[in-house]
């Protein structure tokens, strides 16, 4: 058989099955091989160890994760469980008020809400679909009697539900500012009527109730995220005591619509309410003062204006502080007049915005500086004696003093006032007298007592923005020469206030302050702020000589421009002129009364020409300390130089022809003031006639009211009834009337008549007598029974 068939015949037989071999004898007759036997019972046992490995390793990590959220990160995930079915809500505490000093009101919260709708939902919540046009009427009527509007303009916004591109309208203001009467009137419509698709959104606001004043020194707020935020003044300094601290309110919820669940009760962090505080402030004294200092500003045309400051010598306490021009904090953006209002856009414009932080929210009392001038005599004055170096009968020399080529004179130079006593020095305010006086104080001791009155560092007011002025780093002679008489160095007009405070009260510095107490929410007094003494700069004794050599300039020298008859006190002017424009900046500090000082007083007008200089200001600063102690219950002692002042007589010159500047400078060197009537007139302007005529006799510090045009403009003031007054409420009275007063009988008495005559009982606005502005009223004036005066000085008139 061939090799083939033998394959065949192999591939032909047959095998036995298993069953066969089952059948046979129970047992196979085909033979495992033993090496395959073995390899799948170890990769079995592999598996089920690699089985039982996985279900270890997986029981562990379980056990692993229970013991980290029950145990190690247990805090963390209670927190996250807690935030899907707590809701946080924060409560916003409410800002704390400002009062003053006698509990009026400066600044509260006050809030308004905006109405919008959505126009196609405004409709019962159970109606589908729009609202017919009647229906519609209906409700736009509600809503109007609700906000006080006119049904038509409601109707008109709920009528127009889709814009010009025919998409519809989401939402539409309806009022910006609803009261809170409005507000709830709207809410109880819409519970009645079920209304939906209205939305009133309440926002918070700080309300000021008196305007502008004090505006710099109160500030004003912002809105924040959700709260008010202050800005400037004593809102921005204390703006963490009166904001408070937020609360939060903490609600279980559902988590499909996100109702609070049944039966749960909330967790609540009750918010606390910002301090209130009483401020240092007296309105009525800061109404004096930015009265005086507008109408000074004014009556000279001002653009810059000026400050005014009002201080109690012995605590530091800030009775006024104000200037003009101002601002309202209720609108701290408006427009101030001196621009085009079509034009103002300070959001948008850095002109403007830089103008309203520059002029109108800088507090100039603190944050701009000047040099001091003829004010820092009194300073010098003071080191001299404290260091037993000068007294006020000594003689000096007016002459000029020449100092490495600088030319040290008199403000008269080039003539001067030749050999005069310290005293008339002080008077004349001549310059060589204080620099011979710091040449024997000497460099060191002169600076020691430069720092120690508090030049050249900060007051430490509670007041942002306050600058320290310029002060040498390294002082050399000349500095000190020029310094002793106030230039070549800066100051802060409070500054000057606080240190001529210490001449008032005993030679003590005092910290400025600004806010009286801290006070909660129901009037409590919280911390009441305790008078600060910074340091002993001068004896008593000391302090009481230079406030008498200061008397002697109000009677005698240049600070007469604000003499007040039946009050005593001591005063220094100061007169510097700027590099940049060779305009003044001139002030006026006193102490009144001066045998018992109940305030100091700063005042300070910017851009002054120097024949306005001293009047304007000594104006002003009369004005305030006659207004404030009259105020204050300090009685008039009147002397017969001071009866004398009051009834002299001027007489008015020939303006006409003059510029308005000239008329008012004409005017100034008889201590007059003239004022533009009948529009705007510039300095330039030529005066064509005024009102008193020629040749009428006035006092001193009457009004004149010039005129760009020969024909007087219709401008009358009625006739006011000065029955009973005293002279100086006569005087204030007829000013602030726009009218002037001539003195007839004795000035200490009471006005018993006048002419013209003042409107009868039964007198009605069409019969009541006009005069022009600044016209004059005769009055007549008899003592009362107890009326008495002191005898006049020797040569009084």
């Amino acid at each position: 058989m061939n090799r083939e068939g033998m394959q065949q015949q192999r591939y032909n037989r047959v095998r036995p099955t298993e069953a066969e071999s089952i059948g046979s004898g129970g047992r196979s007759d085909v033979r495992r091989n033993p090496v395959r036997t073995s390899a799948r019972g170890r990769t079995g046992v592999f598996g089920m160890v690699l089985v039982a490995g996985v279900l270890a390793s997986f029981a562990f990590y379980l056990g692993f994760s229970a013991f980290r959220l029950q145990v190690t990160d247990h805090d963390e995930y209670v927190e996250k469980a807690a935030q899907l079915h707590l809701r946080t809500v924060t409560d916003y505490p409410q800002r704390g008020s400002l009062y003053d000093r006698n509990g009026t009101m400066l600044a509260v919260n006050t809030y308004f809400s905006t109405v919008g709708v959505t126009p196609r939902d405004v409709r019962p919540w159970s109606e589908v679909g729009e609202a017919s046009p009647e229906e519609t009427a209906e409700y736009a009527a509600g809503i109007a009697a609700a906000l006080q509007m006119d049904p038509a303009e409601v109707l008109e916004i709920l009528l127009r539900k889709t814009d010009e591109n025919g998409d519809p309208i989401e939402y539409v203001r309806v009022k910006k500012e609803a009261t809170k009467a409005e507000t709830e009137a709207l809410q109880a419509y819409k519970k009645k009527t079920e209304l939906g698709g209205i939305r009133i959104d309440v926002e918070e606001r700080r309300y000021y109730p008196l305007g502008q004043l004090a505006s710099q020194t109160i500030g004003f707020t912002n809105r924040g995220e959700n709260t008010l935020v202050g800005m400037y003044g004593v809102e921005a300094f204390y703006n963490e005591q009166l904001s408070g601290q937020p609360g939060y309110r903490y609600s279980e919820t559902e988590n499909v619509f996100g109702g609070q669940l049944p039966f749960s009760l909330s967790t609540r962090l009750q918010a606390q309410d910002g301090y209130s505080l009483q401020l240092t402030l007296d309105t009525e004294i800061q109404r004096i003062v930015e009265e005086a200092i507008q109408r000074s500003s004014e009556a000279s045309g001002l653009v810059e204006g000026g400050i005014g400051i009002v201080m109690d010598p012995y605590t530091g306490e800030i009775l006024a502080m104000g200037q003009y021009p101002s601002f309202d904090p209720n609108a701290p953006a408006t427009s101030p007049g001196l621009f085009d209002s079509a034009a103002w856009d300070p959001a948008h414009n850095e002109d403007q915005m830089a103008y309203l932080q520059s002029a109108l929210w800088r507090n100039r009392s603190i944050s701009d500086t000047f040099e001091a001038g003829s004010t820092f005599k009194s300073l010098t004055t003071s080191m001299a004696f404290d260091e037993g170096l000068a007294h006020e009968q000594e003689l000096f020399s007016d002459e000029e003093i020449i100092v490495d080529g600088w030319s040290l004179h008199c403000w008269s130079h080039p003539s001067n006032h030749g050999i005069e006593t310290l005293e008339k020095g002080m008077w004349n305010s001549c310059n060589p007298i204080f620099v011979q006086l710091s040449q024997r104080i000497g460099l060191t001791r002169f600076y020691q007592y430069i720092h120690a009155f508090g030049f050249g560092d900060y007051t430490g007011v509670d007041l942002p923005a306050e600058a320290a002025g310029i002060l040498h780093e390294s002082p050399t002679e000349i500095d000190m020469y020029t310094m002793s008489y106030g230039t070549s160095a800066t100051v802060t007009p409070l500054q000057l206030c606080n240190a001529y405070s210490a001449l008032a009260n005993g030679g003590r510095l005092m910290k400025p302050t600004v806010v009286k107490a801290l006070l909660d929410e129901d009037g409590n007094t919280i911390r009441t702020v305790q008078p600060q003494t910074i340091r002993q700069v001068i004896s008593e004794k000391t302090a009481s000589r230079v406030s008498k050599l200061l008397e002697g300039v109000v009677t005698h020298g240049t600070g007469s421009t604000g003499y007040v008859e039946g009050y005593r006190f001591a005063a220094k002017t100061g007169t510097t002129t700027r590099k940049s424009d060779d305009r003044n900046v001139a002030s006026y500090v006193a102490i009144a009364p001066a045998d018992n000082p109940q305030i100091t007083v700063v005042v300070a007008l910017y851009g002054l020409t120097q024949s306005q200089a001293t009047y304007d200001t000594g104006r002003a600063a009369g004005a305030i300390i006659s207004r404030t102690l009259e105020y204050l219950g300090v009685e008039r002692d009147y002397t017969g130089d001071d009866v004398y002042l009051l009834k002299q007589t001027i007489e008015i010159p020939n303006l006409v022809g003059m510029t308005y500047l000239e008329a008012r400078s004409a005017l100034g060197a008889l201590q007059i003031t003239g004022v533009a009537g009948g529009g705007k007139v510039l300095d330039s302007t030529l005066i064509q006639s005024q009102v008193p005529a020629v040749g009428t006799r006035v006092h001193k510090n009457a009004t004149v009211v010039l005129y760009a045009s020969e024909q007087i403009p219709d401008d009358p003031v009625p006739i006011p009834d000065f029955a009973g007054m005293a002279v100086g409420e006569a005087s204030r009275y007829a000013s602030q009337c726009g009218l002037n007063i001539l003195i007839q009988g004795d000035c200490l008495g009471l006005v018993v008549s006048q002419e013209p005559a003042a409107p009868g009982p039964e007198a009605t606005e069409e019969t009541v007598r006009h005069l022009p502005r600044g016209s004059q009223v005769t009055l007549v004036f008899e003592p009362p029974e107890e009326a008495a005066v002191t005898p006049p000085a020797e040569g009084g008139g």
